[in-house]
């Protein structure tokens, strides 16, 4: 099962594994994901007080909690501006920052690659959560003698998936 955010959900499990609590402010887009992995994990017995939930805007919940004080490190998945901006409000406090922004993920295919994996490889990345994750590969660098017959390869993938409702069993991409 992908869920959006699920990048977001291992770091705040390693933060909670090194002895820390975890505020966390996920995006907009994904609060009610993150709302039941949260309630998952209270039923699954953590412990009270490790992993906080904070919903809200970034331009006023992400500001205060960039600004606040007692918040010592910031780890932020997302937009270049955006980072660029809780870099500037988290310095203020002198706060460690942890930034992956902005990804321009490349996949390279060479000559000799196995070509059935390499677009499969390709698709899945491109397409996995809608291709909403820091991961997703945005470009493809192939050398010339076989780009033809790799690119045949991904649009057919690619015309074979299904596209719909996320929630509908059988459907690849979700629809926004």
């Amino acid at each position: 099962m992908e869920l959006p955010g699920g990048s977001c959900f291992l770091q705040n499990l390693f933060c909670s594994d090194c002895g820390n609590t975890v505020v966390w402010k996920p995006a907009s887009e994904v609060a009610l994901s993150a709302k039941i992995f949260v309630e998952i994990l209270d039923e699954a017995g953590l412990p009270a007080g490790v992993l906080n939930l904070i919903t809200g805007s970034g331009r006023t919940v992400g500001r205060t909690l960039a600004e606040h004080p007692v918040v010592k490190v910031i780890s932020f998945t997302g937009s270049t501006e955006v980072g660029q901006q809780l870099a500037e409000m988290s310095s203020k406090t002198l706060k460690r920052i942890s930034l992956e922004l902005g990804g321009k993920n490349a996949v390279i295919v060479l000559k000799d690659a196995d070509l059935e994996k390499a677009a499969d490889g390709i698709v899945k990345s491109a397409f996995t959560t809608t291709g909403q994750r820091c991961t997703a590969a945005s470009r493809v660098i192939v050398e010339r003698p076989v780009k033809e017959l790799l690119v045949q390869k991904v649009v057919e993938l690619t015309k074979s998936m299904k596209i719909g409702n996320g929630l509908e069993e059988g459907k690849q991409v979700a629809l926004s």
